[in-house]
């Protein structure tokens, strides 16, 4: 499959059935579904908090994708923990997002 823009719900896939998240189980999740996918463009977005709630081992790998544009936050004050910024990037950028999520408190806004 092909996909020319792909916007990852990065908090969401690094705490699918943990209670903190994990970078590396999100690194992992990306690469595996880009082993099975032709993507284009990448996004990986995580929510503000993300980077506090990963194990100190991770700090500093995060530290610097956020610093290489690798993974991105939304701006202070996004409403719904990140979830309304992903939905509007992936909608901007007419992208298919990667997630668990329903985001079910946004079906009156978005048709899908």
């Amino acid at each position: 499959m092909h996909i020319s823009h792909l916007v990852v719900d990065g908090s969401n896939i690094a705490t699918e059935a943990r209670s903190l998240p994990s970078l590396r189980q999100l690194d992992e999740a990306v690469r595996s579904f880009l082993e099975q996918h032709t993507v284009d463009q990448l996004t990986v977005i995580v929510d503000a908090t993300f980077g506090h709630r990963i194990e100190t081992s991770e700090k500093e790998e995060f530290d610097a994708a956020v610093a290489n544009a690798e993974i991105i936050t939304p701006p202070a004050g996004t409403i719904g923990r990140g979830d309304a910024f992903i939905l509007q990037v992936a909608e901007r950028a007419g992208a298919t997002i990667l997630s668990n999520d329903s985001f079910q408190e946004f079906h009156g806004k978005y048709p899908w």
